[in-house]
């Protein structure tokens, strides 16, 4: 061969070599675009998740708690183990909804595995003792709540939300 064609034989291959590299790099920037939008969907996705279970588990410690101060033994209408059934299927039904596994369970990015453990704890645990021996859990969610309430954009939401749960939770009870 001559030189001239070991010359374009060696410019074939450095172009192809230079369009290669082009080519990574412009594949790995639109992944991270790609990236980059999906966890920041999944952050608005877990700020709304978020306080609807910190509205919920609120909602359900204070008519749990309500229920209890209003519990007459042997002659009230219900009885203790309905209380607690009560709160611990609520609690449940908060974990179990689509968009909670989907921002908390499922997050590629980032776990809250907080948020998880307490919610676990108190399911774990019988109704009539969170005062007693659940007052960490309690006052996480508590500590999360005077966040949602600190904020001027999520106050009224939160408030508004609460509202109705706790509403629709005395309601159901009944």
């Amino acid at each position: 061969m001559d030189s001239t064609t070991v010359g374009i034989i060696l410019g074939i291959l450095i172009a192809g070599i230079i369009a290669l590299i082009v080519f990574q790099v412009i594949v790995d920037r639109k992944k991270k675009r790609k990236l980059k939008k999906q966890r920041d969907e999944l952050t608005k996705l877990e700020q709304k998740v978020l306080l609807e279970v910190v509205a919920k588990v609120n909602s359900i410690i204070e008519v749990n708690q309500h229920n209890l101060d209003n519990f007459v033994v042997s002659i009230g209408e219900r009885k203790m183990k309905d209380i607690i059934f009560w709160a611990k299927s609520n609690l449940k039904e908060v974990t179990e909804t689509e968009e909670y596994k989907k921002a908390f369970i499922d997050n590629p990015f980032e776990k809250n595995e907080l948020l998880q453990e307490n919610i676990e704890i108190l399911i774990a645990s019988r109704s009539n003792g969170w005062s007693k021996r659940n007052s960490k859990e309690i006052e996480y969610f508590q500590e999360l709540e005077k966040v949602f309430l600190e904020k001027d954009e999520s106050k009224d939401t939160y408030l508004e939300r609460k509202t109705t749960l706790k509403g629709e939770y005395l309601l159901n009870e009944k």
